[in-house]
């Protein structure tokens, strides 16, 4: 690891007269590493009581400690944060197992690929930190999540656009350039709402065409358009374009816990998404993280006679 960059230091005034400041002496830390914090003034400490110079606190990595507990790694936050796990329903993971073995024997044995998407970069530190996760705090993990086998990374949408340029004062487009970097092997995804680019007000499709253009000429492989109202004719143009420019199209079918939208209502959603679009994948979305196990078996069946055999299936959920 390269050494710090050298900063000033000011030094704490001393108990007795005539002493000399303790020159700093540089610590190791992590390249990119934001120092900064350590230029605050220090808090005297005990040891001032007794005679000897206080020296700044400083973490193991060189830098304050709340500069390093910024840039820890997400999941140890989250330790702290959420100690407790997500509540399951009673009898869920053995009922799962079950079926998952009843299905294997029907197949004779023939092991069934599923894959994972991640989302902690996009929809992660939304949900927890409101979209103010740094790019600085990304790109010490990013190799960790290529490395992991994911199917595809879920790296930025419209929302993370607006946080990274309103609140951030940072460039989203440099942060896709820069993950790309870091990430070779594992696709990264962007999610575009309808054809709403900030705030509620549409846009025109050669405006929203361009955007798309530019997440792809920095480095996203794949895109997920959402529709909330399923009136699939806004967000065909721009599937259609992405299709054109070799991204990989994922098409969301939102759920609704709501009277009127039951089987048979997203059979014909689904149908209608792939007869119009012709999508890579659909990805039914539990938005709201309601959707309880019975609604499950009897939608998500429902779903794949209307997308057909050819396109693939995703399920996305909140706990």
């Amino acid at each position: 690891m390269a050494p710090c960059p050298p900063r000033p230091r000011p030094c704490l005034p001393h108990v007795w007269a005539g002493s000399a400041p303790i020159p700093h002496r540089p610590r190791r830390c992590p390249a990119g590493l934001n120092t900064a914090s350590a230029d605050l003034p220090q808090v005297p400490s005990p040891q001032t009581a007794i005679g000897k110079p206080a020296r700044p606190r400083r973490s193991r990595w060189g830098c304050s400690p709340m500069s390093a507990r910024m840039v820890s790694p997400m999941w140890r936050s989250r330790a702290r944060i959420f100690p407790y796990p997500c509540r399951r329903e009673a009898g869920m993971l053995e009922d799962l197992k079950a079926r998952v073995a009843a299905e294997s024997a029907a197949r004779g044995g023939k092991a069934r690929r599923i894959a994972l998407t991640d989302s902690t970069f996009r929809d992660g530190q939304q949900c927890l930190w409101a979209t103010r996760m740094r790019t600085e705090h990304m790109l010490p993990a990013a190799p960790l999540f290529d490395a992991a086998g994911f199917d595809t990374l879920e790296t930025i949408a419209i929302v993370q656009f607006d946080g990274a340029v309103i609140y951030l004062r940072e460039d989203p487009f440099e942060r896709i350039r820069l993950l790309r970097e870091r990430i070779r092997r594992t696709p990264m995804r962007g999610a575009l709402r309808s054809n709403l680019l900030h705030g509620f007000a549409p846009l025109g499709f050669d405006i929203s065409e361009l955007f798309l253009e530019c997440q792809l000429r920095a480095g996203l492989r794949e895109i997920a358009f959402l529709e909330s109202l399923h009136a699939w004719e806004i967000i065909a143009p721009g599937v259609r374009k992405a299709k054109e420019l070799g991204a990989t199209t994922t098409v969301a079918v939102l759920y609704n816990d709501a009277p009127g939208y039951d089987a048979a209502y997203y059979e014909s959603v689904a149908r209608d998404a792939v007869t119009l679009m012709t999508p890579d994948r659909i990805m039914f979305a539990d938005a709201g993280g309601t959707m309880t196990l019975e609604k499950l078996r009897e939608i998500i069946p429902a779903v794949r006679r209307g997308m057909g055999p050819e396109v693939r299936l995703e399920f996305n959920t909140h706990c």
